[in-house]
């Protein structure tokens, strides 16, 4: 029909030396017709290319940093009635068109709670590692730390590796469905895992392999949520969901800490275990799914995979690279600033909570980091951002941690780091569509989030080997070791940043 105006998405050019570019000039975006004389949005500027509304998917709907108007109102097809949680909207959409609004605030202020609650656990039990790392010591005396790292590496490897399909699972079968499923595995195995924490197989298997894969069917949906509520205040409301992940890290890690020397480690588990399952349970009902219609022949689920010739994109290995060398150097002070904090003060009462205060500390700050970090996303870009946080974690690393030798300073660090060093994961999506377009971004961050598995699980090894190298004091080569490796991330993201934008104050 002559007055059809369906959304039509771009195509992006990845395999040139500039930013994205339309293919053609009389493509249309939610009826608005973009032009070569659109700089902003189509070399490097701070505004990207719109998006319709009904081409939100699970990676798509992780665009937290940006906190703008990229996905808008356009025209879709008829909505299908949903059952919450059990019942989706046909994969491939064929009627009329419908106006799609967000809501901006109401009923998904609730959704953002629940989906706070979700992460508090499920993206944040891997900062309680160097709580419960001092035990597991004690239970295998013979195993050097970098041999129990492995563990929590596993675990963050698997959740990194399987969170992609876990999106797409939701994408097909249901959001709310995925993450009762990934939520009811999260506990049996956590329940298992206080019994098999004696076993060294055992807690790889367990607390090692398959909590990360449970872990994983949630993760990508939790942070998909706010999205689907809101548009300009979608930075706020997803960096206050992924919050969660911090802040809930510092909850568990007092919990713990003060368990653990009365109750011992299986019945530590077990409280975790059941508090977590009576907060999902709670959050579980917040939550309520509302996805927009689909313009006829669309489908919910693309079965396109990356766009042709990223592979040959520089831009693309810069950006792969940064995430896997830079993420090696991440976790690191969490995972040793308990130990760290007991080696340099040992008149605090190792078995009281004192030690673990600087961990705690840097976990609620880092709730709060992910926060700022969408504003900050939204002011200096996404991209800008990213580097500010790689670059920033890395050199407190360098040059504070190291000399950190008192508690007040330790703490100090702890605070400092979790502030500024953690924003990655909520930049992730924003800054791969800042650099690669819309076209295949599902795929595109489901790729640049299994680039994140050998660092989370390797990185803390690694660590745990220099810091035997000098008989288990080495702490200051843990520190340049773990700074060293932030810091090269953030130089190898230069290249895509400078390919995308040469002036150096742009925001991008």
């Amino acid at each position: 029909m002559a007055n059809d105006t369906r959304c039509t998405p771009p195509r992006f050019d990845v395999s040139g030396s500039t930013a994205p570019s339309l293919a053609a000039t009389d493509t249309t975006l939610c009826g608005d017709s973009i032009s070569p004389a659109s700089p902003a949005r189509l070399q490097g500027g701070s505004e990207l290319a719109k998006i319709c509304s009904s081409r939100l998917g699970t990676a798509e709907a992780m665009l937290a940093g940006s906190g703008r108007d990229e996905l808008e109102r356009c025209s879709a097809d008829r909505v299908e009635e949903e059952k919450e949680g059990t019942k989706e909207e046909r994969s491939i959409g064929a009627g009329p068109a419908l106006a799609w609004e967000y809501p901006e605030g109401g009923r998904g202020w609730w959704v953002v709670l629940g989906c706070f609650i979700f992460a508090c656990s499920q993206m944040g039990y891997g900062l309680t590692w160097g709580v419960l790392v001092q035990d597991l010591v004690k239970q295998h005396p013979n195993q050097p730390i970098a041999n129990l790292n492995l563990c929590v590496g596993a675990t963050n490897f698997c959740m990194n590796a399987s969170s992609f399909i876990g999106g797409r699972l939701g994408d097909r079968f249901g959001y709310k469905r995925m993450i009762a499923i990934g939520s009811a595995c999260t506990f049996i195995i956590l329940i298992i895992s206080a019994f098999a924490s004696h076993s060294l197989p055992a807690l790889f298997i367990f607390q090692g392999a398959l909590l990360g894969l449970s872990q994983g069917c949630s993760m990508p949906l939790i942070l998909s949520f706010p999205a689907q509520w809101f548009s300009k205040k979608r930075g706020m409301a997803t960096g206050l969901a992924a919050s969660g992940s911090g802040i809930g890290g510092g909850i568990a890690s007092l919990i713990m800490r003060a368990l653990l020397p009365k109750i011992g480690y299986r019945n530590t588990m077990l409280v975790y275990a059941g508090l977590n399952g009576v907060s999902w349970s709670i959050a579980w009902f917040l939550l309520k799914v509302r996805l927009p219609p689909l313009a006829a022949g669309e489908r919910r689920v693309p079965k396109n995979w990356l766009p042709r010739g990223i592979w040959g994109s520089s831009t693309w290995w810069s950006w792969i690279l940064t995430v896997t060398v830079g993420i090696f150097g991440y976790l690191t002070p969490y995972y040793f600033l308990t130990a760290y904090t007991t080696f340099k003060c040992p008149q605090l009462d190792p078995t009281s909570i004192t030690p673990a205060v600087p961990l705690i500390i840097s976990n609620f700050t880092s709730g709060m980091g992910r926060i700022l970090a969408g504003f900050l996303a939204d002011r200096l870009g996404p991209i800008n951002t990213l580097f500010l946080s790689f670059f920033l974690g890395g050199l407190l690393q360098l040059v504070f941690w190291p000399y950190a030798t008192t508690f007040g300073s330790i703490a100090a660090f702890g605070a400092l780091e979790g502030l500024t060093g953690s924003w990655f994961m909520s930049l992730i999506p924003v800054a791969a569509a800042q650099l690669f377009g819309l076209e295949g971004l599902a795929t595109i961050v489901g790729f640049t989030v299994l680039a994140n598995s050998p660092g989370q699980m390797l990185g803390a090894t690694i660590s745990g080997l220099v810091l035997e190298t000098g008989g288990g004091s080495n702490y200051a080569g843990v520190a340049y070791y773990a700074g060293s490796a932030m810091c090269a991330g953030a130089a190898i993201l230069l290249w895509a940043r400078f390919k995308n934008e040469k002036r150096i104050f742009a925001r991008v």
